[in-house]
């Protein structure tokens, strides 16, 4: 009995790969906040390889049940509860990567799928590519890594004519891993060369080094309200040594130098003009100034996530050091980078009187900017400033009267109505009173300029979270902020925070579980920033390393005469005695007439010899083909077939036209 051999779509070791390259894909649905896509994906998977390829259909009945999978694979995305915060995957790509999916787990139940291994795989890196749609860091890198590698052991268990890994010659493997892993190097490389080379690209091209975030330029009232409701860790803030913390109000006792930050500022507006802040004229940036390598520093804030085109500092820190040489400052003294890429920043939270290091001015002096009014809004704002300031005679007392009206007569709320058609700072200040942090901001802003006090308006977030392992500060999106800065002719630039008190965040420890996830990402940032820093030796010293034997080879033949190469062996396998027999009985049947030319398939030659009447060894013959070239049939049999075939009768001569038999046949006479 005939029995065929499996496809090689559906070796059980192909399967088994395939099935951990789509596992792999839904825990990357699962760390993308969609568990239920992830869970669902994952079952799918283990139940079409338990099924296993027990399904035989032809094309078309493929791709019918393949685009089944399809549309179910996107229906039940639609269907599924959506986590819409900003780290997490949206709906159109879950729905994308199950799409795909289910397809390639549906694949893994049938006997022979059309295109193989390399449409199946395909299809699961289709799904990883849209899955990795959601920010996961670090780990979807590992995820792509891991993945190329199973899709690479499943393509070569489906390799019939693949060697064992004992039959490859070591000299062979070594290349091999050593090209894999300069690849590897490649492209690590151009990860960390494309993103600023096409922001710098697009500076040149724009004439602007402008690089938009979500603290870009231009701020609406409005704008960060959905930053507010966004969990996203985007900055840590740490002490360097906690055994020299700062010094106390009166010099005596040393203090946590965390507890005296609770605003880092981010951007600083200058310029108000219908519910949209920018600055008067352009921020001209100048390099920052270089910071001593020996000198020690109080605190790091380290960029994780978000804005990445600026680093976050309080007013008036000292003794700044970036990691970042490319690093500028603007007049306002936000520390920026042209191409996007900050990491991470070392300072004093406050300046030290005996500094002996030169540190980049706090904020630039009062310009006539910091004390202009729109026309408009002008005699509206001068009854208010009237009204709340008839007992203030300094400005520090001016001050202090609007921030108190501000805490005491508005209320704090991120769900409220705008009236259209007018000013919403006017719509705020007179009808509405209720608001979030930028109404208060700007509030503050034009009341204390309108009473003769420059001021700034400054966005930034509020520190206010602790993680139980290790003591340092982290802050996400949900605190960021929006506050003043004024001048006072004794103090200088001052915060100014008019925001009820209670919408200022209670101070909070971070759930043990997150906070060490929080350190395990630390960890593998440290160690993967480790890496990339040293990139350009490493890929130097593979190099050097993949080049050596080529250049000693390379010199011992400039030294010895080329030795004569032996001659190359032909990898094609002899045919069987059986065939070779077989050929020969057709020979000597025709005399010579009907033989196999060397150029002539064996399909071909069976195809002849069906029309010459060689019934049994044209079919013997086609097995032997579908045997040798697909892996169809049984050995043993096939072999059998041609031996049979050897001892076959001729076929009838065709030419004895005279034979009874062969003569027409003549109709009845009537």
């Amino acid at each position: 009995m005939n029995t065929a051999a499996p496809h090689p779509a559906s070796a059980p070791a192909a399967r088994r790969a395939i099935a951990a390259a789509l596992l792999l894909v839904a825990g990357v649905l699962v760390l993308g906040r969609a568990p239920l896509g992830g869970a669902l994906a994952a079952l799918s998977t283990l139940g079409a390889l338990a099924i296993g390829p027990r399904i035989t259909a032809g094309p078309l009945a493929q791709r019918l049940f393949l685009l089944i999978l399809f549309g179910l694979g996107i229906a039940t995305a639609l269907h599924l509860p959506h986590d819409a915060s900003d780290n997490a995957l949206g709906r159109f790509w879950l729905a994308a990567t199950l799409g795909l999916l289910f397809p390639a787990a549906g694949r893994l139940c049938l006997h022979a799928p059309e295109g193989g291994v390399i449409v199946t795989t395909s299809l699961a890196l289709l799904a990883l590519t849209t899955a990795g749609k959601a920010p996961l860091g670090p780990a979807y890198s590992a995820a792509v890594v891991a993945h190329l590698l199973l899709v690479l052991l499943a393509l070569r268990a489906a390799d019939p004519g693949r060697p064992a890994w004992r039959e490859i010659p070591r000299r062979s493997l070594a290349i091999g891993a050593a090209l894999l892993l300069l690849g590897a190097c490649v492209g690590v490389g151009l990860s960390r060369l494309l993103p600023p080379l096409a922001v710098w690209s697009q500076a040149q091209l724009l004439g602007t080094d402008e690089v938009m975030t979500g603290f870009g330029e231009r701020l609406w009232l409005g704008s960060m309200e959905g930053m507010l409701q966004s969990d996203t860790l985007v900055l840590r803030l740490e002490a360097l040594d906690p055994s020299s913390p700062t010094e106390g109000p009166n010099d005596a006792e040393p203090r946590d130098p965390l507890a005296t930050i609770s605003h880092l500022r981010g951007v600083v507006y200058d310029h108000y003009e219908r519910g949209r802040w920018t600055n008067a004229t352009r921020l001209d940036v100048v390099p920052a100034p270089p910071a001593s390598p020996g000198a020690t520093r109080t605190l790091r804030a380290t960029l994780l996530h978000g804005s990445r085109d600026r680093y976050f500092l309080p007013l008036g820190a000292d003794r700044i050091a970036p990691r970042d040489d490319a690093a500028t400052i603007d007049r306002f003294g936000v520390l920026r980078l042209p191409i996007g890429d900050a990491t991470a920043v070392d300072f004093d939270p406050k300046p030290r009187p005996a500094s002996a290091l030169a540190s980049p001015p706090p904020s630039a002096p009062p310009a006539p900017q910091d004390l202009d009014v729109p026309p408009e809004l002008r005699p509206d704002l001068e009854r208010l400033v009237a009204s709340w300031t008839s007992d203030a005679q300094s400005p520090a007392a001016k001050v202090t009267a609007i921030a108190d009206h501000l805490q005491r007569d508005y209320t704090y709320s991120l769900s409220f109505t705008r009236a259209q058609g007018t000013d919403p700072l006017l719509d705020f200040l007179l009808r509405g009173r209720s608001g979030h942090c930028e109404y208060f901001a700007t509030a503050t802003v034009l009341l204390t300029r309108v009473a003769g006090v420059p001021a700034r308006l400054v966005v930034g977030y509020q520190v206010a979270e602790r993680s139980p392992l290790g003591g340092h500060a982290l802050v996400r999106e949900r605190d960021a902020h929006a506050w003043a800065e004024v001048h006072l002719p004794t103090r200088g630039w001052i915060t100014l925070d008019a925001t009820p008190a209670s919408a200022t965040p209670e101070p909070r420890s971070t759930p043990f579980f997150a906070a060490l996830q929080e350190r395990l990402a630390s960890a593998w940032a440290s160690l993967t920033t480790a890496l990339t820093d040293h990139l350009a030796s490493t890929l130097a010293g593979l190099a050097a390393v993949l080049t050596a034997p080529v250049a000693f080879r390379m010199l011992r033949r400039l030294r010895k005469p080329p030795r004569p190469r032996p001659a190359l062996r032909s990898p094609e396998e002899p045919p069987p005695p059986e065939l070779t027999r077989l050929f020969a009985h057709l020979a000597s049947l025709t005399q010579g007439s009907i033989t196999r030319a060397p150029t002539e398939t064996l399909e071909r030659f069976a195809q002849r010899l069906a029309k010459a009447g060689h019934t049994a060894a044209s079919e013997a013959i086609t097995r032997y083909a579908a045997l040798r070239y697909g892996g169809i049939g049984e050995q043993t049999t096939v072999l059998a077939a041609l031996t049979a075939a050897t001892t076959s009768r001729p076929p009838a001569s065709s030419h004895a036209p005279n034979r009874p038999e062969d003569r027409p046949l003549k109709p009845p006479a009537t």
